[in-house]
């Protein structure tokens, strides 16, 4: 960690108080030893400058940032030499945090074209504690590495493009304590399925991963299993597609509709989601519609806690 305006002498670091993912460094020489206090809040490994803080009657030789404490929201700042060293504390709420942190996959929603495609993933929150016209930064960590701000501004909610394969951990604040959650986005192709009925293997370019499956028979089912706490049915879309009943862990769940007037690939058109990881089951079944009775299974995603 490092101050924003960091200079020679500052003696950031000479006091230091941590709690949970917020810690609080002063730096009582800096500014001609006026004195300066930072908070940072930590997501994954990387620690974040959120604010500094300076007195109130701040005066050149006051010592602000001597010694620092935090508890929960509440930061203290000590400056010994205040008011011809008599000395004096000061005390802030910091505010936050935004309600608990959210995600889904976004149907209907298309992965991206490249060999290992992304999806579209909505992230949303609450207010929380936060104040009226607070300014929400959102922070990514991929696995475990170095936290990027991916948004900054009043909205509640955002999408960003995530990869497959990959552990995501994402945290929200208005200024203090963040809302986080860590969860990990796989992919799996079309042969990851049981499949029952007619079903042929057809190669195309927009397929994901070169290759698809499909069937015009009525009753042909594809079923996918997972440990999971969300999962998804990646398909295409056309003039000669139809629709398809989606079964969650034996009950029907919607009925889905894949015919569009332009041909589309990788098309996200069933989500499902639970609040903790569990043994789930999708199952398929073509309505084999007249006139458009083709049924498409190009992949499925899944998220999971860890």
């Amino acid at each position: 960690m490092t101050a924003s305006d960091a200079a020679s002498g500052d003696l950031f670091g000479f006091s230091v108080a941590v709690s949970g993912s917020i810690a609080v460094v002063g730096a009582s020489n800096h500014d001609s030893q006026t004195g300066a206090a930072y908070v940072f809040a930590q997501s994954g490994s990387t620690w974040t400058q959120q604010q500094e803080f300076t007195a109130s009657d701040v005066a050149v030789g006051d010592n602000f940032g001597y010694s620092v404490g935090v508890s929960g929201s509440t930061v203290v700042v000590g400056a010994p030499n205040n008011n011809s060293n008599t000395g004096a504390a000061y005390a802030w709420l910091l505010p936050g945090p935004p309600g608990p942190l959210s995600a889904q996959f976004i149907v209907p929603s298309v992965m991206s074209t490249a060999t290992s495609p992304t999806e579209p993933y909505s992230l949303f929150w609450t207010t929380g504690t936060c104040p009226s016209g607070s300014v929400y930064t959102l922070r990514e960590t991929v696995d475990s590495g170095v936290a990027v701000t991916v948004f900054s501004g009043a909205a509640l909610a955002t999408k960003v493009n995530l990869l497959p394969g990959d552990q995501y951990t994402f945290s929200v604040d208005c200024g203090g304590p963040m809302a986080s959650m860590t969860f990990r986005l796989t992919g799996f192709q079309e042969g990851s399925a049981s499949y029952t009925g007619t079903w042929t293997t057809t190669s195309f370019a927009g397929a994901w991963g070169g290759t698809a499956r499909y069937s015009s028979a009525a009753g042909a089912s594809a079923t996918f299993t997972c440990q999971c706490e969300a999962f998804a049915w990646v398909s295409d879309e056309g003039s000669s597609h139809g629709w398809a009943n989606v079964y969650v862990d034996g009950v029907l769940r919607k009925t889905v509709n894949t015919q569009t007037s332009a041909n589309k690939n990788r098309v996200v058109v069933f989500k499902y989601g639970w609040t903790t990881d569990g043994f789930h089951t999708m199952k398929i079944v073509n309505l084999a519609t007249g006139g458009h009775p083709r049924v498409n299974v190009d992949g499925f995603l899944t998220r999971t806690s860890s």
